[in-house]
């Protein structure tokens, strides 16, 4: 089990176009659908290393009923 840490933060709204593409299904599942414009996603890199180099992931989620 590979342990990850977190080397950045970030919030990007959600719409169409842009620059990762979440497939049909996924948002579907998070439901998703109908919401560009409207719902802010929040994402985080996370690193770890390994003797064969460095692995990264991409965590993303939205907040649901909080306001900033």
């Amino acid at each position: 089990m590979a342990i990850f840490r977190e080397i950045s933060r970030s919030e990007a709204p959600l719409g169409v176009g842009g620059r990762v593409t979440i497939p049909h299904e996924i948002r579907e599942s998070m439901s998703l659908l109908g919401k560009e414009g409207d719902a802010t996603l929040h994402l985080r890199v996370e690193e770890t290393r390994t003797r064969r180099g460095a692995r990264y992931q991409l965590v993303l989620w939205e907040k649901v009923g909080e306001t900033d």
